[in-house]
């Protein structure tokens, strides 16, 4: 038992030292289940000392002897100390289990507080990176940036190594005969020989940035040049260069130029450079500005830096405008080579470097190919070909399993029939034997035009996945009509786009801008895209209000845009619908968001002089709400009047709109017309009277279509064979009766009064700005019929206001808003 008081004693200060202290527990207390045993022990002791009797009880204990007296208050002491050890020990517990929630919950907040203030470079960083550190490997190698102790002076091990180009040469791109000179002069030259260029004492150019919409060679160019030059070739994709790890992007760019420089003469490639190199003022991170920077140093540093050789940089993007203004000054990229979408000329050499490749039927003509792929780069031709080669496997398979076909559908016709298991997806016969095709069997076997022809119903072009139409099928046949607008747009067009030499040789500046405008419904549209159809010329369609966007800055941009494709896409015809609502009036109503847009206009099209090839045709039904610089010379310097049709233009219209519309014998689209029915219609009003007229005969058969149908799928539930059954009947024949149902549901959209106030605005133009001049000027009078030249069909025409709400006849002379 002392034994026990010992430890106790030995591990517990006593209560008085205690409470001096002012209850600051100084000593250290015994573990737990020890103080447990103890108070146990002298338990035990009490209860043998007081003869089995519990302490603290109410009934009086006799005497006892000396020394059981003793032992009883040794036994009471341990049980006491032994609590208050006990009772401690457990505050104690309770307290550490405390710290150390405190101390874990500190932790969480301070780190949070490390990562957000950490510097990138600071001691807490780097020391993971020291000697010593748990990121640190000897050697050097992964120490991280700003390593001192690794090699490259802390950039690490260099680990680019030069690749060897694809296999294709410049002989194999065709296409880009007119850039192989600059790619002669700015690239292959100085890596083949630098000693001109330090004899003359010039710098030869370090970088050459190639861009172009997406598809056009950019990437394949650069690994042709390679080969051509045969020097070390060093590519990579700009996300290749981003890293996690703040610092190692700027590492791996300074490796890339160091690699290079060691290997020169060489040539550097980066693919889709604008991805890393956006201008800084507009950059989201302090990373991408450090990424721009760094390139520049490196740029910068193969001019100053002594080489045994020189280094060509080439850059590759479809979007040059979004790359920081620094790399695009000279000693870096200030040479470019634009790569835009082929002309049909380019279209039909880069096919016959395709043909190279392919097994095509004798007699295929490649230039009908080019002239049906307008708007196609390389990628698309290339896709082209590989469509109509799979074309023209389909359809091998067709012809060698064509007996199998006729049997499958005689077993349809019989009924359910069971498929053996020698009849296997591949179908039987020669398909099924799995033997290659001997060299007989595959003589006659090649591509055609047919397999072509297919396959261009299947690849879409980039082009219009970028968001423009190619050249539109719309023909002056589908037109019917204004042959002086036909005319004149032929010579301001076509002319300078199939014979440029001409106006050249003559010294004449090109027309750059068309403006067709007149009554709604009259064909504007269509005039448009039959022009385009003519030059063979690409064609980009705009509603006004689609270039507007609600940022600033914004529409302004997608106007450049525009403007950057269809110089990519030249020859090309901009089209502009509803030219007003774009290009409104300055200075009228203080929209300073609409001024920009008007500005920006103005800019682009006093850049297309220099680019004969691209041409603004706009059509608007309110000339005069367009700005006034819109319409000088050198912009929309040609202004046509799109009349409503004469009769004769009436009769050739219809003419051209029931061509594939089955008519009675009694029928003459003409006489219908040149009728006085058809006064004040425009081309739109004649195709709503052709639509009427077709739907009145085909309410009208009806009822003997709906019986026809239900005895053909009578017939063929009997389960006859598909040749047996009926063939579908004849659609229903438009009468005069049907026309005259459609005259009683269509009335023409502009009114004479809308007639006779265009005539006004037309003859003000002319004196105002200058335009053509029709043969006939004569007033219209109520009554009677436009008779001042051709019309054609629009593609949409309704009813509008009238122009002028206070013209002659229509009250207080004032303007009215549409």
């Amino acid at each position: 038992m002392n034994r026990d008081l010992q430890r106790l004693y030995a591990s517990t200060p006593a209560p008085e030292a205690n409470d001096a202290n002012g209850g600051e527990e100084k000593a250290a207390f015994a573990p737990p289940h020890v103080v447990a045993a103890a108070a146990q022990r002298a338990l035990a002791a009490e209860g043998k000392a007081g003869g089995g009797a519990p302490s603290g009880g109410s009934g009086a204990h006799p005497a006892a002897p000396a020394s059981r007296r003793e032992e009883s208050a040794d036994a009471a002491a341990a049980t006491h100390v032994a609590a208050i050890a006990l009772a401690r020990a457990r505050r104690l517990q309770e307290a550490e289990r405390g710290n150390r929630r405190n101390r874990r919950d500190n932790r969480r907040v301070n780190n949070k507080k490390n990562r957000r203030n950490k510097s990138e470079f600071g001691d807490d960083f780097l020391e993971d990176y020291l000697p010593g550190g748990s990121k640190y490997k000897p050697g050097g190698v992964g120490n991280g940036p700003g390593d001192p102790f690794g090699p490259g002076g802390g950039d690490g091990v260099n680990t680019f190594q030069p690749v060897p180009p694809r296999d294709v040469t410049l002989a194999d791109l065709g296409g880009i005969e007119e850039s192989l000179r600059a790619i002669r002069e700015l690239i292959l030259c100085p890596l083949t020989h630098p000693e001109l260029y330090s004899w003359l004492g010039v710098d030869p150019p370090r970088g050459v940035l190639l861009h172009g919409p997406p598809g056009c060679g950019k990437t394949t160019l650069a690994h042709a040049i390679a080969r051509e030059a045969g020097v070390p070739f060093f590519s990579i994709a700009a996300p290749e260069i981003v890293a996690g790890v703040s610092g190692e992007s700027e590492a791996k760019i300074r490796q890339l130029f160091a690699a290079a420089a060691a290997a020169a003469p060489s040539i550097v490639f980066i693919d889709e450079v604008d991805a890393i190199v956006p201008k800084r003022e507009s950059a989201g991170r302090q990373m991408e500005s450090r990424i721009v920077a760094q390139l520049l140093a490196s740029m910068d540093n193969l001019n100053d830096g002594v080489v045994r050789g020189h280094v060509t940089v080439i850059g590759a993007t479809n979007r040059p405008d979004g790359m920081d203004a620094a790399l695009r000054r000279a000693g870096r990229f200030d040479r470019e080579i634009m790569l835009g979408i082929p002309d049909e000329g380019a279209r039909a050499r880069i096919l016959a470097v395709q043909a190279k490749k392919l097994r095509l039927a004798g007699g295929l003509d490649l230039a009908e190919i080019a002239k049906k792929t307008p708007g196609y780069v390389g990628a698309d031709l290339s896709a082209l070909a590989k469509e109509a080669a799979a074309s023209a496997v389909a359809r091998i398979f067709q012809q060698l399993s064509g007996e199998e076909s006729q049997s499958v559908v005689e077993k349809e016709n019989v009924g359910p029939v069971e498929i053996g298991p020698e009849e296997t997806l591949m179908g039987s016969g020669r398909l099924a034997d799995r033997r290659p095709f001997d060299a007989s069997e595959l003589a006659n076997l090649s591509i055609t035009i047919e397999d072509f022809a297919l396959a261009l119903t299947k690849v879409q072009p980039s082009a219009q996945r970028e968001g423009f139409t190619t050249t539109p099928e719309v023909t002056w046949e589908d037109v019917g009509s204004l042959t002086e607008v036909r005319e004149e747009l032929k010579f301001s067009v076509c002319e300078p786009i199939a014979h440029p030499a001409r106006f050249h040789a003559m010294g004449l500046a090109v027309s750059t801008g068309v403006l067709l405008y007149g009554p709604p419904g009259c064909g504007k549209t269509l005039v448009a895209k039959a022009t385009a159809n003519e030059a063979n010329a690409n064609f980009i369609s705009i509603k006004g209000p689609e270039l507007l966007n609600k940022y600033v800055g914004e529409s302004e941009r997608a106007v450049r845009t525009l403007f950057a494709r269809a110089r990519a896409a030249s020859p090309c015809v901009l089209f502009f619908d509803e030219l007003d609502s774009l290009a409104p009036r300055r200075g009228n109503e203080g929209n300073q968001a609409s001024e920009r847009v008007v500005n920006q206009l103005l800019t682009e099209m006093d850049g297309l002089e220099a680019r004969s090839s691209t041409f603004v045709v706009a059509a608007t039904n309110r000339p005069d709400m367009i700005d006034s610089a819109m319409l000088r010379p050198g912009r929309l310097d040609k202004l046509l009047y799109v009349p409503l049709p004469p009769p004769d233009g009436r009769a050739a219209i219809l003419k051209t709109l029931t061509r594939k519309t089955p008519l009675a014998a009694d029928v003459d689209v003409g006489s219908i017309g040149t009728s006085a029915r058809c006064g004040g219609f425009s081309g739109a009003d004649l195709a709503s009277l052709v639509r009427e007229a077709c739907v009145a005969a085909l309410k009208g058969n009806l009822a003997a279509a709906t019986a026809a149908d239900a005895e053909r799928e009578k017939i063929r539930k009997a389960g006859a064979a598909a040749g047996a059954l009926p063939a579908p009947p004849a659609p229903p024949e438009v009468t005069l009766e049907h026309f005259e149902q459609a005259f009683e549901r269509v009335q023409p959209s502009v009114s004479v009064a809308d007639q006779k106030r265009y005539d006004e605005l037309r003859r003000k133009l002319r004196r105002d700005v200058g335009a053509l001049k029709p043969k006939d000027e004569r007033p219209i009078d109520a009554g009677t019929e436009s008779d001042m030249g051709g019309g054609a069909m629009e593609e949409s025409g309704r009813a509008t206001p009238s122009l002028y709400a206070g013209a002659p006849g229509g009250g207080s002379g004032k303007k009215r808003k549409m």
